[in-house]
């Protein structure tokens, strides 16, 4: 039988990579307007704000969004998956189960993947 977090954690995780491949495409989409804005030298006064400027802070402000959003799903997903675990080994009463296993390498692909997602997001915040 499995247990309701681990049914939790691969909707959460699925849900957060629907969120995190948009993330990605804006983080793109941002980059290339500001590389449009350079190559085309519309470098504003500091004052005025050009099309290339507005369309670059709203796909940064889109993909920023994206990207908090699918962390905070993936983080969501790696506690219940790291709860499912010790729930299925307090059940176990001492007995080694294969689950085990499957429920930490699950945890440690959600952790990984959740690493990378900040990774972009920590870039488009500070970029």
């Amino acid at each position: 039988k499995h247990s309701k977090f681990s049914l939790v954690s691969v909707i959460l995780v699925f849900l957060a990579i629907l969120l995190g491949i948009p993330c990605i495409t804006k983080t793109y989409d941002a980059d290339e307007a500001r590389q449009q804005e350079k190559e085309e030298g519309n470098v504003g006064d500091g004052d005025e704000n050009t099309d290339g400027d507005s369309d670059y802070a709203v796909d940064r402000t889109i993909a920023l969004c994206l990207g908090c959003a699918s962390t905070f799903l993936f983080t969501i997903a790696t506690l219940c998956s790291f709860y499912a675990g010790m729930r299925h080994k307090s059940k176990s009463k001492g007995k080694e189960h294969c689950c085990l296993s499957g429920f930490l390498i699950a945890g440690w692909i959600i952790f990984c993947i959740t690493f990378i997602v900040d990774l972009i997001v920590l870039v488009l915040a500070f970029d």
